[in-house]
């Protein structure tokens, strides 16, 4: 997909020729949200003479609450039984608080990345070599 593009608009239709609309539908309609939210954010910092004429803060942040559903979960472990344990426990409670504000974890849009130290410790030896 070409970004380097003069038309907004040729890129989009390029998105959703190349992956079928799937992924590039809700990031879009959050990108034009943000738009409007900056827009909001300068005039608002223009002073009280403009304020007054801007009364669709709520719709603007309703809108921008309908995107912020991402959630990260770090949980480590020293050994994969251990983290496999303490990720599904941190999942377990995020779900019952979820549910009490009867909402839902979504398992379909879940991600995992699993990160490894590439620190080993070892005892160091010491070998002592007797000079003649």
């Amino acid at each position: 997909m070409s970004v380097a593009t003069k038309r907004f608009k040729k890129l989009v239709l390029r998105g959703w020729m190349l992956i079928r609309g799937y992924n590039t539908i809700l990031p879009m309609v959050n990108s034009f949200v943000h738009v409007w939210m900056y827009f909001y954010y300068g005039l608002s910092s223009l002073g009280p003479e403009i304020q007054k004429y801007l009364g669709w803060k709520k719709y603007l942040t309703s809108l921008h609450l309908a995107f912020a559903d991402d959630l990260a979960l770090v949980s480590t472990g020293r050994v994969r039984e251990e983290w496999e344990n303490n990720t599904d426990k941190a999942l377990n409670d995020i779900a019952n608080k979820l549910r009490d504000l009867k909402l839902d974890l979504s398992v379909d849009k879940c991600q995992v990345h699993a990160f490894r130290s590439n620190v080993h410790y070892r005892k160091s030896v010491l070998i002592k070599i007797p000079f003649l």
